[in-house]
């Protein structure tokens, strides 16, 4: 790859920035995988999910960082409760059977 790249926020065309800067956008969440990146040799601007140093195919993409830290990990156990609250609700609405009647009421 190049090491000059340009990326497009919306309309907002940015760069040139370092093969180096745009991964670190990638991690922190400021570049989606929707945005378009373009270097020179490329005949058009392409989705940045398809450049393999971005956004590797063997996961998802990292998620947004807003900078919470510990709280960050707070909201991600809490939004995992709630989750898995409503699984377990939704499958005792559908079927009352003792399993999902028990699992709900170890939850509380």
């Amino acid at each position: 790859m190049s090491d000059q790249w340009y990326y497009a926020k919306g309309n907002e065309k940015l760069g040139p920035v370092s093969e180096a800067h745009l991964k670190e956008l990638a991690e922190a969440g400021k570049l989606l995988p929707t945005d378009k990146v373009w270097q020179k040799g490329m005949t058009e601007w392409q989705d940045a999910r398809t450049v393999a140093a971005l956004f590797p195919a063997d996961g998802p993409p990292p998620l947004p960082s807003d900078g919470s830290g510990a709280a960050g990990g707070l909201k991600e156990l809490v939004w995992n409760y709630i989750c898995q609250l409503w699984r377990l609700l939704s499958m005792a609405n559908k079927r009352s059977d003792y399993a999902a009647r028990t699992a709900y009421r170890r939850m509380l």
